[in-house]
């Protein structure tokens, strides 16, 4: 069985994908950041932590809802994105975000606690998930919300569907690693929730966004983990992949794609 993982380094991935991560997500998923901030609950003067933070769309909607008296601490393990986070909280005069860079396996106990937790996008990333969420929990208060944000089973179809087949014809032996694949079903969320030992409301949400172009997808290709495929694949032979795509968006007269997430929520003991 393939490893799920394989050789994907969610590091190098996503320092080079920094500027075409923060261009789709705008478009294309930052639907499952801002309704995580909604699902928390956030209070005035309450302290969020937030990792994998990414480009910064939890972090930044949450220091809002907690105001100048909060604290919202955004970490992630790529440096890249981390710089972009400073850069927009310091163009939108927040000063109550404080950003760094930090590995989800390796948290050492805070202090004090989080009121609130929040990893969209980020647990499918980490080799032992159970150990991961449980670290993650053990940063909040107990009764402090946690609140895991993953894709569900379509991942912006027809078209992930038409990548993955494109790839195959032109490199049969190259796998198409899809972390988040790990843990795209409600059974396979809840079941990470139980094995953290954390009992979780599981919300599951079918969207459809809008596709403008050919040239939005390959947004999305090259801001997401599929952009490491591509890396496997000489300049001409990705372009030819491109190519594809395109002709199968142009042949069905694409306009959306769809997207079915889903949302953990928890307490910490």
């Amino acid at each position: 069985m393939p490893d799920p993982l394989g050789d994907f380094d969610p590091t190098t991935t996503y320092d080079e994908a920094v500027l075409e991560y923060e261009s789709a997500s705008g478009d294309f998923w930052r639907h499952l950041s801002d309704h995580t901030v909604e699902l928390l609950a956030l209070q005035r003067g309450e302290r969020v932590l937030d990792l994998p933070c990414g480009t910064g769309h939890v972090a930044l909607g949450a220091a809002e809802r907690v105001g100048p008296d909060g604290r919202v601490v955004a970490l992630d393990v790529s440096e890249r994105m981390t710089q972009l986070v400073s850069h927009k909280a310091a163009q939108l005069q927040l000063t109550n975000v404080d950003v760094g860079v930090a590995d989800m396996t390796r948290l050492g106990r805070p202090d004090p606690p989080f009121d609130a937790v929040a990893c969209v996008l980020g647990i499918f990333f980490a080799p032992d998930m159970p150990a991961a969420l449980r670290s993650l929990a053990a940063q909040a208060r107990p009764g402090g919300r946690i609140a895991v944000a993953v894709f569900g089973e379509e991942f912006f179809e027809p078209m992930r569907t038409t990548f993955v087949d494109a790839v195959r014809a032109v490199a049969p032996d190259l796998q198409v690693v899809e972390p988040w694949a790990r843990v795209r079903t409600e059974q396979q969320l809840r079941e990470l929730f139980d094995a953290a030992d954390l009992t979780a409301d599981v919300e599951t949400c079918v969207d459809e966004v809008p596709l403008t172009s050919a040239d939005d997808w390959w947004r999305i290709v090259m801001g997401s983990g599929l952009r490491a495929t591509v890396g496997h694949l000489d300049p001409a032979t990705a372009a030819g992949v491109r190519d594809r795509c395109a002709e199968e968006v142009e042949r069905h007269g694409l306009t959306a794609l769809r997207v079915t997430s889903r949302y953990g929520v928890a307490a910490a003991a």
